[in-house]
């Protein structure tokens, strides 16, 4: 391809400026509270890989929201499939591998973060509102039906219409993505200052019960007989181009695959952990019965008084 022809492709890419906007703030605070870490001496807590993983969430939801992709969503419910795919299972967990929270929150100059940290402590009620929420969504169950609540409502035929033919509510669709991915890798992925608050076993269940949701949604695509979604039913097609009930056959199988390869690569090592969970477990007992074994030997042995 030469040079006109790339700056072509270019310049036909969409470019939603509150997304890019969105995505430079959130990697210039991490940037800065990384910066105001090391210079601070707490640059041991950072690391490398992390910051890395978190570059590429954003490039991630820079990708998805801002190439082709987003074009092709319009003409094509598989394309728009493969974007929730991505956000929800992709990006988020990304982004929680880069522990952004206090970076990013360090990241706030300092006089802005003691303004709002007074402000919150005088007032008093919007850190009750945010444990509140917290405590609630940091609860496993919680965690679990808000990812499934938050995609299964956003695929109902109205709701989803509208959010294609409406771009603010479309933008807030994918904000529900990101956040409902969040909070539901946030039971498998540690992500300072929070920890999951379930073992690998519940987390291989939490994983299997998610890839059950996903293969009963994506089956109800694939096996569909007439378009769900009058947006793409009356879309007008060219002749190249798939008819509507494939495109929501592909849909379908896009989520299913997605769903299952993700799901089950997380139960794997969730049990994989486990097993290193019980075989150190019995190395500790091992050691512990050696110890009493030995120390009961030299007891025996010892001239008695």
């Amino acid at each position: 391809m030469n040079l006109s022809a790339f700056l072509t492709s270019l310049a036909q890419w969409p470019y939603d400026p509150t997304v890019i906007i969105g995505l430079v703030i959130s990697a210039a605070l991490y940037w800065r509270g990384a910066s105001y870490m090391r210079s601070h001496g707490l640059g041991r807590h950072l690391r490398s890989w992390r910051t890395a993983l978190f570059a590429l969430g954003l490039v991630v939801i820079l990708f998805t929201l801002n190439s082709p992709i987003d074009d092709w969503a319009d003409q094509y419910l598989w394309v728009h499939m493969l974007q929730h795919e991505l956000l929800a299972l992709v990006a988020a967990p990304l982004l929680l591998l880069g522990e952004p929270l206090m970076i990013m929150w360090r990241g706030i100059p300092l006089k802005g973060r003691r303004v709002a940290a007074g402000w919150l402590v005088r007032q008093g009620w919007p850190v009750r509102l945010f444990e509140t929420l917290v405590n609630f969504f940091r609860r496993p169950a919680a965690s679990w039906l808000t990812f499934v609540m938050l995609f299964s409502v956003w695929h109902l035929p109205a709701l989803y219409d509208i959010a294609t033919e409406n771009e603010v509510i479309h933008a807030f669709e994918h904000i529900c993505f990101i956040f409902g991915g969040l909070v539901f890798w946030s039971q498998f992925i540690p992500s300072l200052p929070f920890k999951p608050r379930i073992g690998p076993l519940a987390q291989a269940a939490y994983f299997f019960l998610a890839a059950m949701w996903g293969n009963v949604l994506g089956w109800a695509f694939m096996f569909s007989t007439t378009p769900s979604y009058p947006y793409y039913a009356n879309l007008p097609r060219t002749s190249d181009m798939i008819s509507a009930i494939i495109d929501q056959h592909i849909a379908g199988a896009v989520m299913d695959v997605a769903d299952t390869a993700i799901f089950i690569s997380c139960i794997m090592t969730a049990i994989g952990l486990w097993l290193l969970e019980v075989e150190r477990k019995s190395e500790r007992e091992a050691d512990q019965l050696a110890l009493a074994l030995a120390s009961e030997r030299t007891t025996q042995a010892s001239p008695t008084a």
